[in-house]
């Protein structure tokens, strides 16, 4: 079905003539080739010869190099959603935003509704996350299975030895893993008939979605937390290693050293999360520790905590991570939601998902603190 009944208010000539081309199967479409509207829009301005810092990032990693250059007190750069926006004089951002109902007067900035939709609820869903912080990369996938490929392999299998002129290379088998990892489908419904969506601000919108995207995040979170510990459910992928406290139902100082340098040479955990009880005993422990002359040398080395309290987290355990190697993960690009009703004005509510899952690609780069014990 082509929506373009109505005039035009993007003239970005990187922009227009795709826009003007848009009906409401673009989202599906985009998403067949691995990628997402917004994905495609920065790809549209690079090919024009105005890249930004988004080009060729998904939502996650667009949204974490945000975070960043908010962090280090630099400017952000607008996205190619956000820069559509300003030039259609639609305000999405700021203390006085527009009604959404200004989305559906042209267009292409009804096609790019769902757009912005999306765009709000992921960077709730990724303030709201540790996810960030953990995985060394994300996939993104064409489709919901996931073939994943595992090395049979231990440090001597990939040393690279010395051989003679006549010998034969050592081998290292690589072969695809037992179990294919299917990604999960998480979302919610914020029934709203799109008369009432249309009816509310940008800003009135977006506090309701802000909330669903920060649950998705917490359930993101905790689903990493299950598979640091358990694994994604191929053989060898549950923590690699397990340190007990050396006293059942405390924390030692010594534990604080053993745990942080639990993971074999040459990893290194340099991150770790609990519930808060444990965290604030490890923290606690540490700070006493620097009234020795083992405490002050070593303090700063110490990996980072996080502090996670929920119920996926045991209240005896620590999740030590090697955040270069551990885990990395699977998604399809983004939030998504129910776009072609949304542009079509025919939707009953505003739905949204997302779909991920978390592959271990090295279990010997997670450690596990326990203590409590028997």
């Amino acid at each position: 079905m082509n929506i373009n009944t109505k005039t035009a208010a993007i003239t970005s000539e990187w922009a227009a003539n795709e826009l003007k081309n848009f009906d409401d199967n673009v989202y599906a479409d985009k998403r067949k080739e691995g990628k997402t509207v917004p994905m495609f829009l920065e790809e549209l301005k690079a090919k024009a010869g105005d890249p930004s810092p988004y080009f060729g990032l998904s939502q996650f990693q667009t949204e974490m190099l945000r975070k960043e250059m908010r962090k280090n007190g630099a400017e952000v750069p607008l996205t190619a959603v956000e820069e559509l926006m300003v030039e259609a004089g639609i305000k999405v951002a700021g203390a006085f935003t527009d009604k959404c109902q200004k989305f559906f007067v042209h267009s292409d900035t009804q096609v790019l509704f769902p757009a912005v939709v999306s765009q709000i609820a992921g960077a709730s869903m990724i303030k709201n996350s540790l996810v960030g912080d953990y995985v060394f990369r994300e996939q993104v996938l064409s489709s919901n299975r996931y073939e994943k490929i595992q090395m049979q392999d231990t440090a001597q299998d990939r040393r690279l030895n010395e051989v003679s002129k006549m010998q034969d290379l050592p081998e290292t088998t690589i072969k695809v893993a037992e179990r294919a990892i299917q990604l999960g489908k998480y979302g919610r419904y914020l029934r709203m008939p799109v008369q009432d969506i249309q009816d509310a601000s940008v800003n009135a919108l977006a506090t309701f979605i802000d909330r669903i995207g920060m649950q998705l995040g917490v359930d993101q979170t905790n689903l990493l937390a299950y598979r640091l510990i358990n694994g994604d459910g191929n053989s060898d992928t549950s923590a690699g290693t397990t340190v007990e406290s050396a006293t059942s139902g405390s924390i030692s100082f010594a534990d604080l050293i053993s745990f942080s340098r639990g993971a074999p040479s040459p990893y290194k955990i340099d991150r770790f999360m609990g519930r808060k009880a444990q965290v604030n005993s490890w923290i606690s422990r540490a700070y006493d520790g620097q009234t020795t002359s083992i405490g002050n040398d070593i303090f700063n080395t110490f990996p980072t905590p996080d502090e996670w309290d929920e119920s996926t987290i045991t209240s005896d355990i620590l999740i030590g991570v090697d955040t270069r190697y551990a885990v990395e993960m699977l998604s399809r690009g983004g939030m998504e939601t129910n776009e072609g009703d949304l542009i079509r004005q025919t939707a009953k509510e505003l739905a949204m998902h997302v779909m991920y899952e978390f592959a271990i690609n090295d279990n010997q780069a997670v450690v596990l603190f326990d203590g409590t014990h028997s």
